[in-house]
C-alpha cells in the first residue's frame, strides 16, 4: 500500500466546530507547502469537497446538534468522495476544516471496505465522544467518534433532545453502515494518543468499552516510538486504518492557531514521527489532519508548522 498513489481530499466544512475559520486552514497549509518549495501537492491528486452555500442557519433548532441536516449532506458528499478514492486504489489524505469531517471520512472507508476490521488512530487533545444526549455545546465536531462507536451514552444523558435533532442524529451515524450491513468500528480497534482535555461522560465511554488511551504521562514515559509499536502491535487484527490528527494535539506553544488549544502536548517533532510511521503504515488508508484555524493567529504558525510536518512526513 506504500506505493500506491495518493488522493488528497480537502474538505472545508467548519460549521461542525464553534468557532468558524477552519474553513480557511487546509488551503493556508497548501501556500506554506508550497513556500517550503515543497511540491507534494503538484505531485498528487487534489479534490474538494467545498462546503456549500447554507441559507437559513439557526443553531437554535437544534441546540444540541448545530447545523445537524446541513452537516450531514456534506459528510454524505465526503464519505462518497473518500470511498472513490479507495475504490480508485488510492490511498486518501484528507485536509478538513473541523473534526467532524472525520464521520464522512471514515464512513467513506467503511464504505469501501465493508466487512473488513477498521482501526482507528486518534491523536487529538479530546475524545469527541459526546452524543446529543451529553454535548454541553452541541457542536458536532466533539461528537465525531461517538458517531462512529455508536453509543448515545443514555446512562449519562443531560439533555433532552426532540424527534428531528434525534432522527437527524441516527443518520450521522448511519452513515458508516452500507447496504444493511452493520459496519461499526469496533471499541478494541480504537486507539487514542494525546488525550488529555474531556469530560466525564466520555471518560465513562472509554472506561464501559475498555478503549485504549495513551495521555502525555504515557508519551513522557515511553516515547512516542514505543507508543506507536505498541498501537500497531494493538491493532494487529485490523485490515485498514483510518488516522485523524487534530494540530490541537500539539502543544499551544508551537500556536494557537487551533479552536480548542490545550496544555501539555506534543512536539513537532513527535507529531512528525506519529505522522510519518503511520503513513507509511501498509494498513493505513486514510490520513486525516484537521482543525487547523488561521483566523486566530496572525502569523499563521499553526499552518507553517502543519506545512513543515508534511513536507517532513510525506516526501516521496
Amino acid at each position: 500500500m506504500q506505493n500506491k498513489e495518493t488522493c488528497v481530499l480537502i474538505s472545508d466544512w467548519e460549521l461542525g466546530a464553534g468557532k468558524q475559520g477552519t474553513s480557511k486552514g487546509p488551503e493556508a497549509v497548501i501556500r506554506f507547502t508550497h513556500k517550503r518549495e515543497s511540491d507534494f501537492f503538484e505531485r498528487h491528486t487534489v479534490q474538494y469537497i467545498r462546503q456549500t452555500q447554507l441559507f437559513d442557519l439557526d443553531e437554535h433548532a437544534m441546540p444540541f446538534l448545530k447545523n445537524g441536516p446541513q452537516l450531514y449532506e456534506h459528510q454524505k458528499r465526503l464519505c462518497q468522495s473518500t470511498y472513490d478514492c479507495i475504490e480508485a486504489d488510492r490511498k486518501v489524505l484528507l485536509l478538513s476544516g473541523d473534526h467532524s469531517n472525520a464521520i464522512g471520512g471514515l464512513s467513506g472507508l467503511c464504505k469501501a471496505k465493508k466487512g473488513k476490521n477498521v482501526g482507528v488512530i486518534w491523536i487529538d487533545a479530546h475524545m469527541d465522544l459526546h452524543s446529543p444526549y451529553t454535548t454541553p455545546s452541541g457542536n458536532v465536531h466533539g461528537m465525531s467518534m461517538n458517531a462512529i462507536v455508536g453509543d448515545d451514552n443514555i446512562e449519562f444523558a443531560s439533555n433532552a433532545i426532540d424527534e428531528e435533532s434525534a432522527n437527524t442524529w441516527q443518520l450521522i451515524k448511519q452513515l458508516k453502515h452500507q447496504d444493511g450491513e452493520k459496519n461499526r468500528v469496533k471499541p478494541e480497534h480504537i486507539v487514542y494518543i494525546g488525550v488529555r482535555d474531556f469530560e466525564r461522560q466520555e471518560e465513562a465511554l472509554i472506561q464501559k468499552h475498555g478503549i485504549r488511551c495513551y495521555y502525555p504521562e504515557d508519551l513522557a514515559e515511553r516515547g512516542m516510538a514505543n507508543i506507536l509499536e505498541e498501537t500497531l502491535a494493538y491493532l494487529h487484527d485490523c485490515d485498514y486504518l483510518y488516522v485523524s490528527y487534530d494540530v490541537d494535539s500539539m502543544d499551544p506553544g508551537i500556536s494557537i492557531g487551533t479552536g480548542t488549544p490545550v496544555e501539555n502536548g506534543l512536539s513537532l517533532e513527535q507529531g512528525q514521527l506519529a505522522l510519518k510511521t503511520l503513513w507509511n503504515c501498509p494498513k493505513t488508508q486514510v490520513l486525516e489532519i484537521t482543525e487547523v484555524n488561521p483566523t486566530l493567529e496572525m502569523d499563521n504558525e499553526m499552518a507553517k508548522a502543519v506545512a513543515w510536518l508534511i513536507d517532513r512526513s510525506f516526501a516521496g
